[in-house]
């Protein structure tokens, strides 16, 4: 199975657009950039599983657990779903506010918020408000944390949440252009990043997961790549650029690792998904326009 998955949503219908200050109601790179390594060998071929449809409208982000559960942000509806491996549901909960166990997710493109799972089966949920909420799999509350802001462990704007083996929880920050790491009760630990296209520098944030050696991947939207980084943010590798057919703007690109350490990339721009190694060379890709 996939790790934490984050899927951003192109532009589309028109947002809900609630306020922070009150009540939600609906209204109307220098260094080390590196193009992607093609393949030697013919792009390996992919096949159709299968398809999760209950009710959802505009989900913008999903994650799995241990036991292959997989849990979606249903956008519009602003709640959660869960479904077990073969698309069956199981249980949502959620709805929209700024309460506990409520959720503020369509208000703007691209789309605020994430959802991971961690090795407990605990889930993290972040939304508008700047706040990430833990519930267990049943979609009981736990505990939240979070505000919005600038200082450590405030944020604005999250661009995606993933978890590592460890249990720590790395959060993207868009509007602070960071990463934040956090223990799993919430406690503030450190954070890495500032605006601009240097290594460990980011223009739009995009998705964020983390490996099972603890690497963090990071769509970078703006800058048209992947970067990589250890678990205190030292930066690693990156791979993609603007003049390149790999990783490309318009739309934060979902990230989402698998068992063996292969990277899959959300590409909005033209509708389909590619997958590369852990050092960047291109593996396959699929998908297009269409329904």
């Amino acid at each position: 199975m996939l790790g934490t998955t984050s899927l951003f949503a192109a532009c589309g219908r028109g947002p809900t657009d609630p306020s922070r200050d009150g009540p939600a109601t609906p209204t109307a790179a220098a260094t080390r950039i590196v193009s992607p390594l093609l393949p030697s060998a013919p792009l390996r071929p992919v096949s159709f599983v299968l398809t999760i449809d209950h009710g959802l409208a505009y989900p913008t982000a999903l994650a799995t657990d241990r036991q292959g559960n997989v849990y979606v942000i249903d956008g519009d509806h602003h709640r959660i779903q869960k479904f077990d491996g073969n698309g069956q549901f199981l249980t949502m909960w959620g709805s929209i506010g700024d309460g506990i166990g409520q959720f503020v997710f369509r208000i703007r493109e691209p789309i605020p918020g994430g959802i991971a799972v961690d090795e407990r089966g605990i889930v993290y949920v972040a939304d508008y408000y700047d706040r990430v909420q833990a519930f267990d799999g049943a979609g009981r509350f736990l505990f939240q944390w979070g505000r919005h802001g600038n200082s450590a462990g405030q944020i604005s704007f999250s661009s995606g949440v993933a978890v590592d083996g460890r249990g720590a929880v790395f959060i993207g920050d868009a509007d602070n252009h960071r990463i934040q790491k956090f223990d799993r009760a919430g406690h503030f630990l450190l954070a890495w990043g500032s605006i601009g296209s240097g290594d460990g520098q980011f223009l739009a944030l995009g998705g964020i997961a983390v490996d099972r050696s603890g690497h963090v991947i990071v769509g970078d939207e703006d800058n048209s790549r992947i970067q990589v980084f250890d678990g205190t943010g030292r930066f690693l590798m990156s791979w993609g650029s603007a003049s390149t057919s790999g990783v490309q703007p318009e739309g934060p690109p979902g990230v989402a690792v698998d068992r063996e350490g292969n990277v899959y990339v959300a590409r909005n721009n033209d509708d389909r998904i590619e997958k590369y190694d852990r050092t960047g060379h291109l593996v396959t890709r699929w998908g297009g326009t269409g329904t």
